[in-house]
């Protein structure tokens, strides 16, 4: 490796928003031999993971808290789950508007990611209502019932 690549690296590992403001202004002016190409792809890549990682998460979390608040018995915290499912179908919403190359996966982002979000309903419900986990393990279903539709109107 040379002795620019190795001095690139360094400054990538210790200080990230110094190495970003000086690989813009390089390729700003056209300097690519000065652009450090294979940490500004591996950050290229990285945003779309995170984004699409964003949009795992809100819905994971809308699924849970529609299997609470459709399958919960216990009226206290129906509120507090509500909130929670606008709060992250706005969320989800804005992840899309931004990214709308994602749209086309958010039925299969839904079908991926309601068995861990019934086992963290359920997760929840033996927490809270103990006494009740077999009838919520009964009832919840084992298979995804809400549509695109449902997850994010």
């Amino acid at each position: 490796m040379d002795g620019t690549r190795d001095i690139l690296d360094s400054l990538y590992d210790r200080d990230f928003t110094k190495w970003s403001e000086q690989q813009a202004r390089a390729m700003r002016v056209g300097a690519y031999d000065a652009v450090d190409w294979e940490n500004v792809i591996e950050e290229i890549e990285s945003l779309g993971r995170s984004e699409r990682s964003a949009l795992h998460s809100a819905i994971a979390l809308i699924l849970e808290h529609r299997l609470k608040l459709d399958h919960g018995m216990n009226d206290g915290p129906v509120r507090q789950w509500r909130m929670t499912i606008r709060a992250q179908q706005r969320h989800a919403r804005k992840v899309v508007k931004h990214n709308p190359s994602l749209r086309p996966s958010l039925s299969s982002i839904i079908a991926e990611e309601y068995e861990d979000a019934r086992m963290a309903a359920l997760d929840s419900f033996e927490l809270h209502e103990e006494a009740r986990l077999d009838h919520y393990r009964r009832a919840i279903p084992e298979t995804c019932p809400y549509t695109e539709a449902d997850i994010l109107p």
